[in-house]
């Protein structure tokens, strides 16, 4: 009997530790860096083509930029254009920040960033959305 109770104590504690890693795990943010924050930086400038589509993206140094559809990009222009709808972007420990300008005045941002970089290189990016959709991107210029 000692033994059949010792069995049921064991399975329960470790029943319970498995429930609570898995739940603090999910919704533990992942925190990156100042080092990490600084090369997303400088790696995100240029021009990126979303994966399967012909969506651009344009991110200039000073946390400027615009996207766009296919049909209505100029690829020849610089990184400091007018065409597409323009946003603002930035970098902090828990991802990209894009808030997209609307007419004369900036959309309030979301709570949450609405674009968490996951990766970056300088040719392959790859973000979630607030959505939790992921995307995937390869730099054009």
């Amino acid at each position: 009997m000692k033994k059949l109770y010792y069995l049921l104590i064991c399975l329960v504690v470790s029943c319970s530790l498995t429930t609570f890693t898995s739940c603090s795990s999910d919704e533990e943010e992942e925190i990156i860096d100042d080092v990490t924050i600084e090369q997303y930086k400088q790696n995100i400038v240029g021009t990126w083509r979303m994966d399967g589509t012909q969506e651009y993206w344009r991110f200039d140094a000073m946390g400027g930029g615009s996207v766009a559809y296919g049909e209505n990009w100029d690829q020849a222009e610089d990184v400091n254009e007018g065409e597409g709808n323009q946003f603002q972007w930035s970098i902090n420990s828990n991802g990209l920040m894009v808030i997209y300008k609307i007419g004369s005045s900036y959309s309030d941002p979301e709570p949450d960033a609405p674009y968490t970089i996951k990766s970056i290189t300088s040719t392959k990016m790859h973000w979630v959305t607030s959505s939790n959709v992921q995307q995937s991107f390869t730099k054009v210029k």
